[in-house]
C-alpha cells in the first residue's frame, strides 16, 4: 500500500508533489528499509530539495541492493556532482536570471550588469570590488551562453573549475566512504569496473 502511494505520487510528479512522494517513500522504508524504489524516488526528492548528501545516502543504498538499476549510480553521480556545484559559484545567480532564462535573457542581464560593472565605467568606492564583479559577470555569461556549457553546468559540472579542467573525461566516479564503487571505463565505451 505504502509503495504503490510513493510509485504514484512519483509517477504524477516529483516537483508538484514532492512532500506526498517522500511522505509515503520514508512510509514504505520504515516496514522494507531496503525497498529499491522507495529509496531511488526519496532520493529524488532529495535532489529537488538540494540536500545532495541525503539523496547520494538513498541511491548509494540503493546501488548496493540491486548493481545493475542504472537509476541509482547514474542518481548518485549526478547528486555527487551537484553537492560539489552548491560550494561553487552561481552563474544564474551572478547574472540575475533563473534556470530558464533564455539566450536573450542571459544576454541582455549581461549587457546591463558589464555596462555597470566593467572597471572604465565603474565610478564607485570599490574598483578592485568592481573588476572581480565584472570578471564573474563575464565568466558566467561565458558559461550560460555556450549550450554545451550550460548543459555542463546544469549537470553539476563548472566548466571554469581547474579541477573539473583537469579531470574532465567521458566516465563518472562513484565514490562513497573512501571507497571507489563504479567507474565507467575511459574508451567511450560501457565497460563498467567495480572495486570493493
Amino acid at each position: 500500500m505504502f509503495e504503490f502511494s510513493c510509485i504514484a505520487y512519483s509517477e504524477l510528479g516529483v516537483n508538484e508533489y514532492k512532500n506526498d512522494v517522500e511522505k509515503w517513500c520514508e512510509k514504505t522504508l520504515e516496514v522494507d528499509e531496503e525497498n529499491i524504489e522507495a529509496l531511488i524516488r526519496r532520493a529524488e526528492v532529495y535532489m529537488l530539495k538540494e540536500e545532495y548528501e541525503d539523496a547520494m545516502r538513498d541511491f548509494k543504498k540503493a546501488y548496493e541492493l540491486n548493481k545493475t538499476d542504472s537509476r541509482a549510480s547514474e542518481g548518485y553521480n549526478k547528486a555527487q556532482k551537484l553537492h560539489r556545484q552548491a560550494g561553487l559559484k552561481n552563474y544564474y545567480k551572478v547574472l540575475g536570471v533563473d534556470k530558464q532564462a533564455s539566450k536573450n535573457q542571459i544576454k541582455k542581464s549581461y549587457r546591463n550588469l558589464a555596462k555597470a560593472w566593467h572597471p572604465d565605467k565603474y565610478s564607485g568606492d570599490d574598483p578592485k570590488g568592481a573588476a572581480k564583479r565584472y570578471n564573474d559577470i563575464t565568466e558566467a555569461y561565458d558559461v550560460l551562453s555556450n549550450d554545451e556549457l550550460r548543459a555542463r553546468f546544469d549537470n553539476g559540472d563548472d566548466p571554469n573549475s581547474q579541477e573539473q579542467q583537469n579531470h574532465h573525461h567521458g566516465g563518472f566516479n562513484f565514490q562513497g566512504g573512501g571507497h571507489q564503487f563504479f567507474q565507467q571505463g575511459h574508451g567511450g565505451g560501457n565497460d563498467f569496473h567495480f572495486s570493493w
